[in-house]
This record gives C-alpha cells, structure tokens and sequence, in this order.
C-alpha cells in the first residue's frame, strides 16, 4: 500500500506545448514572440553602445589631450600639460548643461510657436464655450440688438 502511494503514475499533459518547447525550432516562433526578442536584442544594442560610449571616454579624453599637445607645439603656444588637462576636465563638465536663452521677441515667438497646440486648444475651448453660451443664453452685443434682432440667438436669424 504504502508503494502504491510512492508511485504515482505520471500525469499526462494534453495541454499546448509550451513556450519553451516551442522555442526548441525557430520556425515555431509567434510573431509576438519574434517582436519580444527584437526587442530584447534592441535594447542590450543600445544598452551596449552607451556602456562602450561612456567606457570609451577616457580614451577620448587621452586622444584630445594629445591632440591639443601637438597643435600647442606646432602653434608654438606656452601650455602646459596641466592646462590642458585643466581644460579638457572643464570641457566634460560642462558638456551637457543647459543655460537658458536670453529674454527677446525671437524666443517668444519660438515659445508661441512650440506651445501653439495648446494655445490653439485652448482657443478652441475658449471659444465653443463662447458660442454654446451665446445660443443658449441669447447673449448678443449691444450692435445687434439694437437692429432688432432676436434675443434667442442665432437659431431664429
């Protein structure tokens, strides 16, 4: 009895393969699963090329401190190596900040430019509301009125 209940047969399964059975041949591949693994693939080349990018900056840094080098010896300039090294250090410091234009009309017109969707939704808003107040409320200017318009709105024009 107690080998009856130690052995027990073995379940079979009458449900679809699953994903990792189906991976076993590429010609089984969903498209879904095609797309993730794209995906997948995209990600680590992006991922690997900013790891080799950021990697590669001090190789970058040794390259433009021998590049100023030369081009101070053959301009004949007095440097020294610690100013350059000064300056290249200043230089990927400040590399990616961002300092704000000036106030001027050029960047207020590119600022309406840049918000114009918004402006032009809220425009919009702005007036159809307009426009549903004035044909339920019969709000007129002073103008029409005194033609002897209607006061209903536009519906009995």
């Amino acid at each position: 009895m107690a080998s009856q209940q130690q052995q027990a047969p073995p379940e079979q399964s009458t449900t679809q393969p699953t994903a990792v059975d189906r991976r076993a041949g590429s010609e089984d591949l969903t498209i879904a699963e095609m797309t993730r693994i794209m995906d997948v693939a995209q990600a680590l080349r992006r991922e690997r090329t900013i790891a080799a990018r950021e990697l590669s900056q001090n190789e970058t840094k040794r390259m433009l401190r021998q590049q100023l080098i030369e081009t101070a010896r053959v301009t004949g300039d007095p440097v020294t190596e610690a100013e350059i090294d000064a300056a290249i250090e200043h230089y990927f410091d400040t590399l990616h900040e961002f300092e704000p234009p000036e106030a001027s009309l050029e960047t207020f017109l590119a600022y309406l430019y840049v918000m114009r969707g918004e402006i032009l939704a809220w425009t919009a808003f702005l007036g159809g509301g307009a426009a549903v107040l004035w044909t339920l409320f019969g709000v007129m200017p002073a103008g029409l009125r005194a033609r002897g318009l209607p006061r209903m709105g536009w519906r009995r024009w």
